[in-house]
């Protein structure tokens, strides 16, 4: 299996001026994205990437955890044994209340340093998410460093999509 991840992240904003424009300049709108991401990552660059995985996971009386050793994917078990989260995004779907991802109680993996906590607001027309690349920056998966947790309110669904290498 080969794996290769097109990583794009960013906002692109068009601000049209009224005043402050010379005059007979049709130019107006300024584009801001100047700090927008597009990256190719595969197992030859750097970082490497060798799996993907895509999970949507429902929690259970407000609760739940993904074990990174244990997931499911296209072609079955993956598990990410050895490797780093390279990229990964969270998303909640429209109609989600808040929830909160954090490293895992029992086994942490500290994706963003130890005792990291990130909170996605209720998602009330549009889906709620966030997204990044950890460029070799996260631990790699073990037996002791392998879950993270998830809370809400109810049987919220997260949506998560890993590249790891």
């Amino acid at each position: 299996m080969a794996v290769t991840c097109q990583y794009k992240g960013g906002i692109a904003a068009f601000e049209t001026l009224s005043t402050g424009v010379a005059s007979g300049n049709a130019d107006n709108v300024i584009r801001h994205d100047a700090i927008n991401t597009n990256l190719a990552l595969n197992a030859t660059s750097t970082p490497a990437v060798s799996q993907v995985v895509w999970v949507n996971k429902a929690l259970a009386g407000g609760a739940g955890t993904l074990d990174l050793t244990a997931l499911t994917g296209a072609n079955g078990a993956v598990d990410l044994t050895g490797l780093k989260v390279q990229a990964i995004k969270f998303k909640t779907p429209a109609g989600n209340a808040a929830m909160t991802i954090m490293f895992g109680v029992a086994n942490p993996y500290n994706l963003l340093g130890a005792s990291w906590t990130l909170i996605l607001p209720a998602a009330t027309t549009i889906a709620s998410e966030i997204q990044f690349v950890c460029n070799e920056g996260a631990p790699d998966v073990a037996g002791a460093a392998k879950d993270i947790d998830l809370s809400g309110t109810g049987s919220e669904v997260l949506e998560v999509q890993i590249v790891a290498g």
